[in-house]
């Protein structure tokens, strides 16, 4: 499929699949964990960039950057392509586009992965905090009755 985003003004086209095969999601996924998890650190404050990065990376493997994306040293320039991302609808034109259930399986998958090897699960959070209120909730009407 084609695809158009404006940056600085001007007006760029692009192709891109809207499907990706299980391998191909599968190696997503991993590029973002090894951006993530390194050296024993979880680099959660780069999460939304290097999804977005890589994503359109597997849907969009001729994209071409209108922007440097990289260092000096030939490395990533995460906050480059923060400002990228800020600026353009780009990753929003490929998950509006892609298969749906395929799209969404591979984030829930990254989020299942980054959960199993962090040990931070949200699901599991949110659940820890819902049993708390209720169990205060339960406490406070005894009290009261």
């Amino acid at each position: 499929m084609k695809g158009f985003y404006t940056y600085n003004g001007i007006e760029y086209e692009f192709e891109y699949k809207t499907v990706l095969t299980a391998m191909q999601r599968l190696m997503t996924i991993m590029n973002i964990e090894q951006i993530l998890l390194q050296d024993g650190h979880y680099y959660s404050l780069l999460k939304d960039v290097a999804a977005k990065y890589y994503i359109l990376k597997a849907y969009a493997p001729d994209f071409e950057y209108p922007t440097a994306i990289t260092d000096t040293h030939g490395d990533l320039d995460w906050d480059e392509l923060e400002i990228f991302f800020a600026n353009t609808d780009v990753y929003a034109i490929i998950a509006g586009n892609v298969d749906a259930a395929q799209f969404r399986e591979m984030l829930e998958n990254l989020d299942n992965d980054l959960a199993y090897q962090t040990g931070i699960d949200k699901a599991s959070l949110a659940n820890e905090i819902i049993q708390l209120i209720h169990s205060y909730k339960e406490n406070l009407i005894k009290m009261l009755a």
